[in-house]
Protein backbone atom coordinates (compact mmCIF):
# COMPACT_ATOMS: atom_id res chain seq x y z
CA UNK A 1 0.00 0.00 0.00
CA UNK A 2 1.49 3.28 -1.21
CA UNK A 3 1.35 5.93 2.12
CA UNK A 4 -0.99 8.46 1.58
CA UNK A 5 2.40 11.55 1.63
CA UNK A 6 2.86 10.09 -1.97
CA UNK A 7 -0.28 10.27 -3.12
CA UNK A 8 -0.87 13.85 -1.93
CA UNK A 9 2.34 14.75 -4.05
CA UNK A 10 1.41 13.00 -6.62
CA UNK A 11 -1.96 14.50 -6.59
CA UNK A 12 -0.41 18.16 -6.45
CA UNK A 13 2.07 16.72 -9.60
CA UNK A 14 -1.08 16.47 -11.75
CA UNK A 15 -2.58 19.55 -11.15
CA UNK A 16 0.60 21.88 -11.73
CA UNK A 17 1.00 19.67 -14.60
CA UNK A 18 -2.22 20.09 -16.30
CA UNK A 19 -1.88 23.20 -15.24
CA UNK A 20 1.17 23.51 -17.33
CA UNK A 21 0.06 22.03 -20.05
CA UNK A 22 -2.77 24.30 -20.53
CA UNK A 23 -0.48 27.37 -21.00
CA UNK A 24 2.27 25.84 -23.05
CA UNK A 25 -0.31 23.90 -25.68
CA UNK A 26 -2.61 27.04 -25.99
CA UNK A 27 0.09 29.33 -26.47
CA UNK A 28 1.28 26.82 -29.14
CA UNK A 29 -1.58 26.81 -31.06
CA UNK A 30 -1.39 30.14 -31.52
CA UNK A 31 1.92 29.52 -32.57
CA UNK A 32 1.11 27.19 -35.14
CA UNK A 33 -2.79 29.60 -36.30
CA UNK A 34 -4.21 26.28 -35.85
CA UNK A 35 -6.12 25.52 -32.17
CA UNK A 36 -8.15 22.47 -32.63
CA UNK A 37 -5.24 19.90 -32.01
CA UNK A 38 -3.96 21.74 -28.42
CA UNK A 39 -7.83 22.87 -27.35
CA UNK A 40 -8.60 19.44 -27.67
CA UNK A 41 -5.42 17.70 -26.21
CA UNK A 42 -5.94 20.32 -22.97
CA UNK A 43 -9.38 19.04 -22.50
CA UNK A 44 -8.85 14.79 -22.85
CA UNK A 45 -6.04 15.68 -20.77
CA UNK A 46 -8.10 17.66 -17.82
CA UNK A 47 -10.40 14.55 -18.15
CA UNK A 48 -8.12 11.95 -17.76
CA UNK A 49 -6.20 13.50 -14.61
CA UNK A 50 -9.31 14.92 -13.38
CA UNK A 51 -10.70 11.50 -12.91
CA UNK A 52 -7.11 10.49 -11.49
CA UNK A 53 -7.47 13.28 -9.18
CA UNK A 54 -10.81 13.30 -7.78
CA UNK A 55 -9.83 9.58 -6.28
CA UNK A 56 -8.43 12.04 -3.96
CA UNK A 57 -11.95 12.37 -2.07
CA UNK A 58 -11.44 8.78 -0.86
CA UNK A 59 -7.59 9.10 -0.17
CA UNK A 60 -6.98 7.66 -3.55
CA UNK A 61 -7.63 3.72 -2.28
CA UNK A 62 -9.86 1.99 -4.90
CA UNK A 63 -11.51 0.25 -1.83
CA UNK A 64 -13.22 3.03 -0.31
CA UNK A 65 -14.24 4.44 -3.58
CA UNK A 66 -17.85 4.00 -4.48
CA UNK A 67 -18.85 1.29 -7.26
CA UNK A 68 -20.14 3.74 -9.96
CA UNK A 69 -17.68 5.91 -9.19
CA UNK A 70 -14.62 3.55 -10.00
CA UNK A 71 -16.75 2.03 -12.95
CA UNK A 72 -16.68 5.74 -14.40
CA UNK A 73 -13.16 6.65 -13.49
CA UNK A 74 -11.66 3.67 -15.10
CA UNK A 75 -13.61 4.58 -18.66
CA UNK A 76 -13.23 7.66 -18.50
CA UNK A 77 -9.32 7.38 -17.90
CA UNK A 78 -9.13 5.18 -20.87
CA UNK A 79 -11.86 7.26 -23.14
CA UNK A 80 -9.34 10.30 -22.37
CA UNK A 81 -6.37 8.66 -23.32
CA UNK A 82 -7.51 6.93 -26.51
CA UNK A 83 -8.39 10.78 -27.95
CA UNK A 84 -4.84 12.14 -26.65
CA UNK A 85 -3.37 9.21 -28.86
CA UNK A 86 -5.93 10.07 -31.38
CA UNK A 87 -4.74 13.64 -31.28
CA UNK A 88 -1.15 12.31 -31.69
CA UNK A 89 -1.66 9.99 -34.43
CA UNK A 90 -3.20 13.30 -36.13
CA UNK A 91 -0.41 15.77 -35.28
CA UNK A 92 1.86 12.79 -37.15
CA UNK A 93 -0.33 12.78 -40.17
CA UNK A 94 -0.32 16.62 -40.31
CA UNK A 95 3.83 16.58 -40.11
CA UNK A 96 3.39 13.98 -42.81
CA UNK A 97 0.70 16.08 -44.65
CA UNK A 98 3.43 18.88 -44.72
CA UNK A 99 6.86 16.92 -45.36
CA UNK A 100 5.37 15.38 -48.66
CA UNK A 101 4.84 19.08 -50.18
CA UNK A 102 8.13 20.36 -50.18
CA UNK A 103 6.74 23.47 -51.62
CA UNK A 104 4.88 24.64 -48.97
CA UNK A 105 8.06 24.50 -46.80
CA UNK A 106 9.13 27.64 -47.54
CA UNK A 107 5.26 29.52 -47.73
CA UNK A 108 5.30 30.67 -44.16
CA UNK A 109 3.37 33.28 -42.81
CA UNK A 110 3.47 35.51 -40.29
CA UNK A 111 2.14 35.07 -37.04
CA UNK A 112 3.02 36.72 -33.47
CA UNK A 113 3.34 34.48 -30.34
CA UNK A 114 1.00 36.15 -28.05
CA UNK A 115 2.64 35.67 -24.83
CA UNK A 116 5.96 36.74 -25.10
CA UNK A 117 5.68 38.83 -28.03
CA UNK A 118 8.04 36.81 -30.67
CA UNK A 119 7.54 36.90 -34.21
CA UNK A 120 7.71 33.63 -36.27
CA UNK A 121 7.27 33.12 -39.39
CA UNK A 122 5.14 29.56 -38.86
CA UNK A 123 2.00 28.68 -39.76
CA UNK A 124 1.26 24.79 -39.77
CA UNK A 125 -2.12 24.85 -43.17
CA UNK A 126 -1.60 20.77 -42.48
CA UNK A 127 -3.10 21.28 -38.75
CA UNK A 128 -5.99 22.64 -40.07
CA UNK A 129 -9.05 20.15 -40.38
CA UNK A 130 -9.73 17.92 -42.63
CA UNK A 131 -11.75 14.98 -43.08
CA UNK A 132 -9.02 12.80 -42.63
CA UNK A 133 -9.23 13.96 -38.76
CA UNK A 134 -12.38 12.44 -38.04
CA UNK A 135 -10.52 8.77 -38.20
CA UNK A 136 -7.72 9.53 -35.71
CA UNK A 137 -10.03 11.82 -33.18
CA UNK A 138 -13.16 10.60 -33.55
CA UNK A 139 -13.59 7.11 -34.91
CA UNK A 140 -10.16 5.54 -33.23
CA UNK A 141 -11.51 6.50 -29.52
CA UNK A 142 -15.01 6.02 -29.88
CA UNK A 143 -14.46 2.22 -31.59
CA UNK A 144 -11.65 1.37 -29.08
CA UNK A 145 -13.68 2.75 -25.95
CA UNK A 146 -16.63 0.45 -26.72
CA UNK A 147 -14.53 -2.52 -26.94
CA UNK A 148 -12.82 -1.35 -23.46
CA UNK A 149 -16.32 -1.01 -21.85
CA UNK A 150 -17.89 -3.99 -23.85
CA UNK A 151 -15.28 -6.32 -22.39
CA UNK A 152 -15.45 -4.26 -18.41
CA UNK A 153 -19.45 -4.67 -18.38
CA UNK A 154 -19.38 -8.37 -19.68
CA UNK A 155 -16.85 -9.65 -17.61
CA UNK A 156 -17.01 -7.16 -14.35
CA UNK A 157 -13.35 -6.67 -14.37
CA UNK A 158 -13.32 -3.11 -12.75
CA UNK A 159 -12.58 -4.25 -9.13
CA UNK A 160 -10.68 -2.27 -6.87
CA UNK A 161 -6.89 -3.51 -6.50
CA UNK A 162 -3.87 -2.09 -4.03
CA UNK A 163 -3.82 1.14 -6.88
CA UNK A 164 -4.12 4.42 -7.22
CA UNK A 165 -7.13 4.51 -9.20
CA UNK A 166 -9.41 2.03 -10.27
CA UNK A 167 -8.65 0.09 -13.28
CA UNK A 168 -9.77 -3.27 -15.29
CA UNK A 169 -7.93 -6.40 -12.95
CA UNK A 170 -9.98 -9.54 -12.87
CA UNK A 171 -9.29 -10.83 -15.35
CA UNK A 172 -6.16 -9.06 -15.91
CA UNK A 173 -6.09 -9.72 -19.95
CA UNK A 174 -9.29 -7.11 -20.32
CA UNK A 175 -6.72 -4.39 -19.47
CA UNK A 176 -3.79 -5.88 -20.96
CA UNK A 177 -6.47 -5.49 -24.26
CA UNK A 178 -7.31 -2.04 -23.03
CA UNK A 179 -3.87 -0.73 -23.14
CA UNK A 180 -1.77 -2.41 -26.13
CA UNK A 181 -4.74 -3.01 -28.92
CA UNK A 182 -4.85 0.82 -29.15
CA UNK A 183 -0.99 0.86 -29.74
CA UNK A 184 -0.84 -2.37 -31.73
CA UNK A 185 -3.73 -0.98 -34.21
CA UNK A 186 -1.63 2.68 -34.85
CA UNK A 187 1.51 0.52 -34.96
CA UNK A 188 1.84 0.05 -38.83
CA UNK A 189 0.31 3.16 -39.85
CA UNK A 190 2.51 5.45 -37.61
CA UNK A 191 5.51 3.28 -39.62
CA UNK A 192 4.44 4.11 -42.46
CA UNK A 193 4.24 7.92 -42.03
CA UNK A 194 7.72 7.81 -40.22
CA UNK A 195 9.00 6.13 -43.54
CA UNK A 196 7.02 8.31 -45.96
CA UNK A 197 8.50 11.13 -44.77
CA UNK A 198 12.00 10.62 -43.86
CA UNK A 199 12.10 9.19 -47.82
CA UNK A 200 10.72 12.53 -48.67
CA UNK A 201 13.28 14.69 -46.84
CA UNK A 202 16.02 12.64 -48.04
CA UNK A 203 14.71 12.76 -52.03
CA UNK A 204 13.99 16.97 -51.46
CA UNK A 205 17.73 17.26 -49.56
CA UNK A 206 19.45 15.39 -52.08
CA UNK A 207 17.15 17.53 -55.17
CA UNK A 208 18.49 20.93 -53.22
CA UNK A 209 22.36 19.60 -52.68
CA UNK A 210 22.09 19.17 -56.54
CA UNK A 211 20.34 22.48 -57.66
CA UNK A 212 23.28 24.32 -55.40
CA UNK A 213 25.82 22.11 -56.87
CA UNK A 214 25.21 23.10 -60.38
CA UNK A 215 24.14 26.85 -59.58
CA UNK A 216 27.57 27.52 -58.50
CA UNK A 217 28.94 25.27 -61.22
CA UNK A 218 31.06 27.04 -64.22
CA UNK A 219 28.59 27.49 -67.10
CA UNK A 220 30.49 25.26 -70.05
CA UNK A 221 29.45 28.20 -72.91
CA UNK A 222 30.48 30.85 -71.28
CA UNK A 223 33.69 29.26 -70.80
CA UNK A 224 34.62 28.65 -74.28
CA UNK A 225 33.71 31.91 -75.71
CA UNK A 226 36.08 33.45 -72.66
CA UNK A 227 38.77 30.91 -74.62
CA UNK A 228 37.82 32.48 -78.03
CA UNK A 229 37.89 36.11 -77.03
Amino acid sequence: MLSFALKLVWFVLCIIGTVISWVVLVAFGSLLGSRWVPMSFCIALTVLEGMFCLGMIWRMDPFRMPRSFCVAQAILIHLSTYVLTGLSMAFCIATNFHILRPKTWANLEQCVFPLVGLKTNTRARSLRWRKVYIIPVIVYPSTISVVQIALNLHFDAIQPTDEMHCDASDPLWVRMVAHTLPAALLLGPTIYLIASSIRRVVRTLQHVERAQRDAHAPDPRQARRSEHK
